[in-house]
């Protein structure tokens, strides 16, 4: 699957690729789970006392094929999140994963006006491919 994101030409993106040295399954697992991200990243895009539950809310059934979800509440873990709720400003986030090997998280923030059509986003986009057998 491609991310859709990189399909839309006004989309500006930075393709960072990285090898990881452990298992796709694994990798899923931990990018999936956003609650991971204060105690992962702290003193770096978040903070120890940001770490909160995250409840995701499935927006369609899941299936062998994957699923989607939004996140319950406008929570900040992160960077972005922390910086919107001190201006002010809401967040959205939504997660998609297609089985076996893709899952992005898009956080939306909105525009000085409330609006999310006029603010900014960021997609954290894993394709989990593996360079090994095992």
């Amino acid at each position: 699957p491609v991310c859709e994101a990189l399909e839309d030409d006004a989309f500006e993106h930075i393709d960072v690729s990285r090898d990881m040295p452990y298992s796709a399954d694994i990798l899923l697992e931990n990018v999936l789970d956003s609650s991971h991200v204060p105690f992962t990243h702290h003193k770096t895009i978040s903070k120890r006392e940001n770490g909160k539950p995250l409840p995701l809310v499935l927006t369609d059934k899941v299936t062998p094929c994957g699923f989607e979800g939004q996140f319950e509440k406008d929570a900040a873990v992160g960077k972005q999140g922390t910086d919107a709720l001190k201006a002010g400003r809401a967040t959205q986030r939504r997660t998609k994963f297609l089985a076996p090997t893709y899952m992005h998280h898009r956080i939306q923030t909105a525009g000085k006006d409330g609006n999310f059509d006029s603010g900014f986003e960021t997609w954290t986009v894993a394709y989990a491919t593996p360079s090994g057998p095992g």
